[in-house]
C-alpha cells in the first residue's frame, strides 16, 4: 500500500509526495521496505515487546499528523478537490473508519489547538486518539 501526492505541476508523484513535503520525504516507502523485511518468526523475544511499543507510539504520532493534516484539508476546503461531501467524509473514506471516528478525530484536532500542552502530548504519541478527549475535557475544565 503506497501514499502518493496527486501527481501535479507543484508535486512529483511518489510517496508523500517526494518534493512537496521535506522531512516526510520517503518515510512511507521506508517504512514499508522496513516492514517487508522483518521476518516476525525471527525477532527475539526480548525484542517483542519494545518493537510493539514503538509501533504503538509511532501509529498514534502517525494518527495525530493525518488528523492534523485533514484538519487543515477541511479549513481550507481541500475536501472538494477529492470529491469528498466533506473532511470528514474524506478521511473516513482514505482511513477506512467510520464517519463518526473521522468527525471525533477531527473535532479533537480542532480542540487541542486551544489546549497547547495537551495538543503536544497527542503530537508527539503520548495521547491516542482515543485519550485525547478526555484529556482534553479536564484540562478544559480546570483545576478540581
Amino acid at each position: 500500500m503506497a501514499i502518493h501526492a496527486a501527481a501535479g505541476p507543484e508535486t512529483e508523484r511518489g510517496p508523500l509526495g517526494r518534493r512537496a513535503h521535506g522531512p516526510l520525504t520517503g518515510v512511507l516507502a521506508d517504512l514499508e521496505t522496513a516492514a517487508a523485511e522483518v521476518v516476525v518468526d525471527e525477532v527475539p523475544l526480548p525484542v517483542l515487546a519494545r518493537l510493539v511499543e514503538d509501533l504503538s507510539r509511532a501509529e498514534r504520532v502517525v494518527t495525530s499528523l493525518k488528523v492534523r493534516l485533514a484538519r487543515r484539508l477541511a479549513e481550507a476546503g481541500g475536501h472538494r478537490t477529492t470529491g469528498d461531501r466533506d473532511a470528514a467524509s474524506f478521511l473516513s473514506r482514505v482511513s477506512g473508519s467510520s464517519p463518526g471516528k473521522a468527525r471525533a478525530e477531527l473535532q479533537l484536532a480542532e480542540r487541542l489547538e486551544t489546549l497547547p500542552e495537551v495538543g503536544a502530548a497527542y503530537r508527539d504519541g503520548r495521547l491516542s486518539t482515543q485519550q485525547g478527549p478526555v484529556v482534553a475535557g479536564a484540562a478544559a475544565a480546570g483545576p478540581a
